[in-house]
């Protein structure tokens, strides 16, 4: 009889012809395929809408997530949560500030937000309810007009880790594009603030922090380049990885090849936003043409079974965050003061990475 090859939990299994995504479950694990039977456990698609178990898997190359609930086992407060140590290897510091930083920053700078209290704030900034990438990307224009300042750059960053080592986050590499703070700042201006900021929190806290530069999609690959040209002075210093991050449909990432290639050299690490925005073309890209050894995200893996195969056999990390049922291919806020927009940065996830870059 013919059999299909399907993915679950990211990991291939071989099924008859007309087996059922139960089945598909069990052929990976017994028990996994049991909790379906309660309400311990459900199975999701790729982009994460929840499937009925008792349905064909359909043609080869289906991709199925087993989620289980907390309901098997007792409830895990908030509490016992914050208290355990955690890593956190994708979170974008201009998505991370305390809402009060906020409103005191654009009072010292003059410049106007849509809210003038950090509820009225937060409800402005929140993505619930946008349904692009592009459409998500437009609150990091609000973040951004009180961070175009040394002082400022240096608070938010410090802040930040202050924060995340209140949560027990131990270690956490956080990113942001220094290209976004010119012509206030120079790059060394904007790449110096933040570690400044960072070291004194570190000094603090021990929590570990390493510092990732974005290059953006929708800027000349000529000021990437720049930017990694910079940027790799500071390698020992605290920046620990070079990312292309902005809107991907239309702006392809091997534009920017040069810009990875010269980080490479100089030993930064590399990882790329791929796959949310456009298709798994743009991840197979960000592999292939720009060597990232990270995807961020890359929610349509799913979509190419033999890339998803590919990822999978070579061991390559993608970051995540968890997908929000409205958006089928992206992510929420989370409610966190100091993260007001930031992907879920879902304290304890363990959805990061198998390795860290310091």
């Amino acid at each position: 009889m013919a059999r299909l090859r399907v993915f679950v939990n990211e990991r291939p299994v071989d099924v008859a012809r007309g087996a059922t995504v139960r089945d598909a479950v069990a052929a990976l694990d017994h028990g996994l395929a049991d909790l379906l039977a309660t309400a311990a456990a459900y199975v999701t698609d790729g982009v994460g809408r929840q499937v009925d178990a008792r349905d064909p898997v359909g043609e080869a190359g289906g991709v199925f997530r087993v989620v289980v609930t907390a309901r098997r086992a007792p409830a895990i407060s908030k509490e016992a949560l914050r208290r355990w140590p955690k890593a956190e290897l994708h979170v974008h510091l201009d998505g991370s500030l305390r809402p009060a930083t906020m409103l005191e920053l654009a009072r010292e700078q003059h410049v106007r937000l849509p809210a003038d209290t950090p509820e009225g704030l937060t409800l402005a900034l929140s993505v619930q309810g946008v349904h692009s990438l592009e459409e998500y990307l437009t609150k990091y224009q609000l973040t951004l007009a009180v961070m175009q300042t040394a002082a400022a750059l240096e608070r938010i960053a410090y802040e930040f880790v202050v924060d995340l080592a209140a949560e027990q986050v131990r270690y956490v590499e956080v990113r942001y594009s220094p290209l976004l703070h010119r012509p206030a700042l120079t790059l060394t201006q904007a790449i110096e603030a933040p570690l400044r900021g960072i070291e004194r929190a570190v000094r603090e806290t021990g929590t570990r922090v390493g510092l990732i530069v974005c290059g953006i999609r929708t800027l000349p690959p000529a000021m990437s380049l720049e930017l990694a040209q910079v940027a790799v002075g500071y390698r020992s210093a605290g920046v620990v990885g070079f990312d292309l991050a902005g809107a991907e449909h239309g702006h392809p990432a091997e534009d920017h090849r040069a810009a990875f290639a010269l980080a490479v050299q100089h030993g930064l690490a590399c990882t790329c936003h791929a796959g949310e925005g456009d298709g798994p073309a743009s991840i197979h890209q960000a592999l292939q043409s720009c060597g990232a050894q990270r995807i961020g995200h890359g929610t349509r893996l799913g979509e190419d079974p033999a890339l998803l195969e590919y990822v999978v056999a070579q061991r390559i990390p993608r970051v995540s965050s968890s997908p929000s049922t409205p958006t089928g291919a992206w992510w929420t806020a989370s409610p966190s003061p100091t993260n007001i927009i930031s992907r879920t940065r879902r304290s304890g996830s363990a959805r990061t990475s198998w390795f860290a870059w310091c």
